[in-house]
């Protein structure tokens, strides 16, 4: 089975997407860390390459579909960017079988807590 977690920035996807893969011995993947090495720059300066966030969610798509293309992620978590159910990401998920969709909330002032400023080269700066 695949699970895959939707959810606002912030709101826990990576912490606990890295648990439940723990838990059930699955494969987890952080599909802003695959972009990043996918393409081989952070995901701020690929941003910067495409003209609208949707044309960043195709080039997206691409690496969404590679991860589930993988033999080993016939069983796998993945957290999803906070666009992760638009545009193209949305048609690998309709289009991959066998993938459960797990939508994280949290109340605002939790998540705000959370919140993590990074640069242009994804390293962290400093907390909100």
């Amino acid at each position: 089975m695949r699970i895959l977690l939707a959810g606002v920035s912030c709101v826990g996807k990576t912490t606990i997407g890295a648990r439940l893969a723990g838990l059930f011995e699955y494969r987890f993947f952080d599909l802003d860390i695959e972009i990043e090495r996918f393409f081989g720059t952070s995901i701020e300066r690929l941003r910067n390459r495409y003209l609208s966030s949707h044309d960043f969610r195709v080039a997206g798509s691409q690496v969404l579909k590679h991860v589930l293309s993988q033999d080993d992620s016939r069983n796998c978590v993945v957290a999803l960017p906070p666009s992760g159910l638009l545009s193209g990401y949305w048609k690998v998920i309709n289009e991959t079988q066998g993938t459960t969709i797990v939508v994280l909330r949290d109340t605002p002032e939790s998540i705000l807590r959370r919140i993590t400023f990074y640069d242009i080269d994804s390293r962290s700066c400093k907390r909100a």
